[in-house]
């Protein structure tokens, strides 16, 4: 079992105390981010069909590096869905305008959430993002996973809080879910947010 970083604090707290050392009272003032470092953000989503029932667990990762040549951060945005091998073959998970997941059924028009300004030559990049599927036998789910770089989707990790995270198949969005960054348990049968 690895360690976790919760777990390499505690031990660097336990190091200090032990050692006899106090914390220090004033902390260092913080300082911009130098270049090369990274941020990474985790959001969540639980997507539920039309029916209330629930189609995949997602979360949506982020991770920011400022550029070593412009300065300027490019954001890399990976959205992870986990689905029972029996409920749907997810093709595409995309991020949507919408802030409700009310109407979202298979019909249902995508508008994909993007910032033309800042995205690759102003298109919408949710079409062209790299796609790779995985099947985890222990579990019994199929791990589908979306990267969109070096952008994203144009928008800081914030600003896609509350939009809804659509899944989709082969013949159209199978489910939706409200982006949050609260993790919380997906119940099998709640209703659409």
């Amino acid at each position: 079992m690895k360690p976790s970083i919760f777990t390499a604090l505690i031990l660097l707290c336990c190091s200090q105390s032990c050692a006899g050392q106090a914390p220090t009272s004033d902390p260092k003032p913080s300082t911009p981010a130098p270049t090369g470092d990274k941020t990474y953000t985790k959001y969540f989503a639980c997507v539920y069909n039309a029916n209330g029932k629930r189609v995949a667990k997602t979360m949506y990762k982020s991770i920011g590096k400022v550029g070593t040549k412009s300065g300027l951060v490019n954001e890399k945005m990976i959205l992870i869905a986990k689905a029972k091998k029996t409920t749907i073959d997810i093709t595409k998970l995309s991020i949507d305008e919408r802030v409700s997941c009310d109407g979202v059924n298979s019909t249902t028009v995508v508008k994909n959430y993007f910032n033309s300004d800042v995205v690759k030559k102003g298109k919408d990049p949710f079409p062209n993002a790299k796609i790779s599927f995985k099947t985890s036998p222990v579990k019994g789910t199929n791990i589908t996973t979306s990267k969109l770089k070096p952008r994203g989707n144009g928008y800081k990790p914030a600003e896609n809080l509350g939009r809804a995270l659509l899944v989709h198949s082969k013949t159209g969005v199978k489910g939706c879910g409200i982006i949050t960054d609260t993790k919380k348990s997906c119940k099998k049968g709640s209703p659409v947010p």
